[in-house]
Formats: C-alpha cells, sequence, structure tokens
C-alpha cells in the first residue's frame, strides 16, 4: 500500500469515526454531515502532508461547469461534488490526475 493509499485510509476512517453520532434526518442535515466528513479528511490529509493536486482542479474545472449548466448549479458546487468524490479516491487511474499530491511542508 502506498503512502497516499495509508493516509487516505487512515483519514477516511478518522472523518467516519468523527462524524458517526451526527444522524442526518433532513437534507440540509445530509449535506451538513458530507461537508463535516470532507473537511476532516482535507485536515488529516494535510497533517499528513497531501494537498489539493493543481492538476486535478485543471481537469475539473471544465467537467463542472458541464454538470453547472446541467443541474443549474453554481460552477463552485458543482467543482465542490466532483472534489468530494475524488477526493476519497486514493489510487491513480488511467487519463484522471489524483485529486491528492504530495507536497514538503516548509516551515515559516
Amino acid at each position: 500500500m502506498n503512502a497516499l493509499a495509508k493516509a487516505g485510509d487512515e483519514c477516511v476512517a478518522i472523518a467516519e469515526k468523527a462524524t458517526a453520532h451526527l444522524i442526518p434526518k433532513l437534507e440540509f442535515q445530509r449535506l451538513e454531515l458530507a461537508g463535516r466528513k470532507a473537511n476532516v479528511v482535507v485536515r488529516c490529509m494535510a497533517d499528513h502532508g497531501f494537498y489539493q493536486n493543481p492538476a486535478w482542479l485543471r481537469y475539473a474545472e471544465p467537467i463542472a461547469a458541464g454538470m453547472a449548466s446541467e443541474q443549474h448549479i453554481s460552477a463552485d458546487e458543482a467543482t465542490e461534488n466532483l472534489k468530494r468524490t475524488d477526493m476519497l479516491v486514493f489510487e491513480t487511474r488511467p487519463g484522471k490526475p489524483v485529486y491528492w499530491q504530495y507536497s514538503k511542508k516548509t516551515d515559516q
């Protein structure tokens, strides 16, 4: 298992534990739960040195624009929806950049 997959599995498990007590009953609660889980994953992955891959964002923006037009939502919301799906994929796939990129932290 590579470092990305190991960090990803750990962070997803932490996000699940962090939100296990929340039981959504309404749509906005489901959205809030998804947002909280995503936030925990992002923070945990940053602790492991992984951040959003700029190549993924360049790949996702035109797809999100198309989704936004079809679904009558903002481009930002469509990008966020793609992000929440792709941030949980921890292996490379042909023709699609992985969401995460390792970046060595610099002390400031």
